[in-house]
Formats: C-alpha cells, structure tokens, sequence
C-alpha cells in the first residue's frame, strides 16, 4: 500500500500583513492561523485567530511583543482575522488596550500616546 500525505489546509488564508500606522503593533508581521501555519510553526495555544510571524523593528519590538504571541483583542473587540485586526488598529483613539496570548498566559497591554 502507498500512502500519499496531503499537506494541511490553508484555509484561512495566510494574509500575511505587515502592520504600519500609529499603534502598538506597527512593525508587526501577522498571519491567520491555519491548519497549514501550525503544521509550519509548530504547537500554538489558539486553533485559529492571529499570529504574530515577525515583530519586525517599530513599537511591537519595543513593547515586548513576540514571535507566535496570538493577538486576542483590541480595545475590546475581538480579532480573530487580519482584517479585523486592521479594522481595530484603525478605529483606536489614542489609548491602546491589547489582549494577547503568550504560550498559556493571557497578557493585557495598556500604550497611552
């Protein structure tokens, strides 16, 4: 019997973003989470939502972000896709609340300016 292995679906869509504007994330790579993603990444504590790929060198390096933290909320409102991140950076004020997960931690990042 010969068996061929299927790579894992992906779906959604990697939409792998870097994050510019004015907001703590900027610098940031993001990506949906996928079956694919985590079958490249590795073990990741959320099955699906956004990903950080690559602090890159703006405010999401200065803030402490990392590589594989998954971005839960902003301000409040849910993300569970690039885009709708996109939609909350561009709809904040000048106070930032983040909620992400690092590992088995649930993290809340508080930014002024």
């Amino acid at each position: 019997i010969t068996m061929k292995a299927e790579a894992p679906p992906e779906d959604p869509k990697r939409d792998e973003t870097q994050i510019k504007g004015n907001n703590p994330l900027t610098g940031a790579t993001v990506v949906n989470i996928s079956p694919a993603l985590i079958d490249e990444f590795g073990q990741l504590p959320q099955d699906s939502g956004v990903v950080i790929l690559n602090v890159g060198g703006g405010n999401a390096a200065g803030l402490g972000l990392a590589r594989g933290d998954i971005i839960l909320a902003v301000n409040g409102a849910k993300v569970t896709s690039v885009d709708q991140l996109q939609g909350a950076l561009k709809n904040a004020g000048p106070r930032w609340q983040v909620q992400f997960q690092r590992g088995a931690q649930i993290l809340n990042l508080t930014v002024s300016g």
